[in-house]
């Protein structure tokens, strides 16, 4: 068995797709993708195929890291956006082999830190990653909520402001660290709503992104970031407040998502859960220091 390595930029954007669903055809969620969404996708979350190793059994590739890179407060960081061993060529340590290739690129271009996520229950691929170097830095929570939005209470002591998703950057409590696909420089058509009391001091914010359909109603909101000030006394009500601000107005049938919510806002995730969302998804947070 002949085994080396290419990058993604040396396949057609037909080839590179077909390589991710066949990569992940039987993963534990749906995300096969056409080609239009695989090409915005490598354009929005600044994915490089150039520093995305391929690997090749006998000259046809198998499996892939799609990797990723920002430049924050001086520091390289590095997102894994995904890997995945075609289901024919997998147990024969091509996965170790392709992580091992990433950590030498990641090297080579001077990355301070480097971060992936991975489906909870997927433990196979979070113990691949702590043998080379990964951490847990946390537990991401994705949760769904369909149907009438029945909560209703009175915002006369809130002000709130919206506009595109960039405005929550400047916020001291923006979450500067959070995860890759979450930021707001990451979200497509991405919107923001700031929640301040009458003293007009910021309380709290959502991320968020809308769908519409034909008739223009909103039929899928997904919030990607949703975070309270931490000093904020009430923050059962903020958070309260913000979620009806955003969710009141939707139509019966909207799916609401939360997306890839640290667990650690344990008040949010208690707000959530006794307003009827669910929850979908749980993946592991992880983190490789360089320096």
């Amino acid at each position: 068995m002949d085994i080396q390595f290419t990058t993604l930029s040396q396949l057609s954007m037909t080839e590179a797709l077909k390589l991710h669903n066949d990569g992940f055809q039987d993963y534990f969620v749906n995300i096969q993708m056409d080609l239009d969404t695989y090409i915005r996708r490598l354009g929005t979350l600044s994915l490089s195929p150039l520093h995305s190793p391929v690997i090749l059994v006998d000259q046809k590739p198998v499996g892939f890291v799609l990797n990723g890179f920002l430049t924050s407060d001086g520091n390289l960081l590095a997102w894994n956006g995904g890997t995945a061993i075609h289901p024919n060529y997998r147990g024969i340590g091509l996965g170790q082999s392709l992580m091992e290739r990433t950590i030498e690129i990641y090297e080579a271009l001077g990355v301070d830190r480097a971060f992936l996520e991975a489906i909870a229950m997927n433990k196979a691929a979070i113990a691949l990653y702590e043998r080379i170097g990964y951490q847990m830095k946390g537990d991401l929570l994705s949760m769904k909520h369909v149907g009438p939005w029945e909560e209703s209470i009175q915002t006369n002591a809130f002000r709130f402001e919206s506009g595109l998703g960039k405005i929550v950057t400047m916020l001291p409590f923006y979450d500067q660290d959070s995860q890759w696909q979450t930021k707001a420089e990451h979200i497509a058509n991405g919107e923001a709503m700031i929640v301040y009391n009458v003293c007009n001091e910021a309380l709290g914010y959502i991320l968020f992104a809308k769908k519409h359909n034909e008739s223009g109603e909103e039929e899928h909101i997904q919030v990607f970031q949703f975070k309270i000030e931490p000093n904020v006394r009430d923050q059962d009500g903020v958070a309260k407040a913000l979620l009806n601000q955003l969710f009141n107005s939707t139509s019966s049938n909207a799916v609401r998502q939360i997306f890839n919510l640290p667990r650690e806002h344990k008040q949010v995730v208690e707000v959530l859960v006794r307003h009827g969302f669910e929850r979908m998804v749980e993946q592991v947070h992880m983190v490789k220091c360089f320096t």
